[in-house]
């Protein structure tokens, strides 16, 4: 098995049409705990090779882009969280959706990998960049079928979520810590708020 479709096959736990993600996948997608990042450190060695650029013929695919953009997106939040590295890679993982999108890669992708691979426009800090997250996500809802209409609404409701971060305080507060930046008032209260 190569390991792009080991990568997929273990996010995704599927590589087929189904657009509903099963409970153990959401778990490992959104959960905290010492199980999840034991998981992922079975792909530490191909993690260090995407972070080192070692792999960047991958992104001349669809699923191969997709793999790069989980790898550096996903995978640092659950192996780094609450550091610096959690976010490091976002900028190159932006860098590949940006361009898979304009190459139209995640048009050959099932919903729900379409989810993750859109998850950098999400997590940047840019207002034109949340725009374009809340379109592409919307997209996602009207393309759902009925019975799985609500998770991608759920999805869209996180980008929404995060744009309105954007747009109240021109960042993510959540980020400050990590990043060494100093909070405002607004934000602490923010934060107080959100825990």
């Amino acid at each position: 098995m190569d390991k792009i479709h080991e990568i997929l096959q273990f996010w995704f736990g599927h590589l087929g049409s189904a657009d509903l993600p099963t409970s153990d996948r959401t778990t490992l997608w959104f959960g905290e705990n010492d199980t999840i990042k034991s998981q992922l450190l079975q792909f530490q060695e191909i993690f260090e090779q995407a972070i080192t650029s070692k792999i960047d013929d991958w992104k001349s695919t669809p699923r191969g882009c997709l793999t790069l953009i989980i790898l550096l997106d996903q995978f640092p939040r659950h192996l780094y969280r609450n550091t610096s590295k959690a976010i490091a890679y976002d900028s190159k993982a932006l860098e590949l959706a940006e361009e898979g999108v304009k190459n139209k890669f995640d048009q050959s992708l099932t919903l729900i990998e379409r989810v993750f691979f859109y998850m950098p426009f999400v997590h940047s800090e840019d207002a034109t960049i949340q725009e374009k997250s809340i379109r592409l996500y919307q997209e996602l809802v009207t393309l759902s079928m009925e019975e799985t209409k609500q998770i991608y609404q759920l999805f869209l409701a996180y980008a929404y979520a995060h744009f309105r971060m954007i747009k109240e305080f021109g960042r993510f507060p959540q980020y400050n810590k990590l990043l060494s930046r100093e909070s405002t008032e607004a934000e602490l209260a923010f934060l107080k708020n959100k825990t």
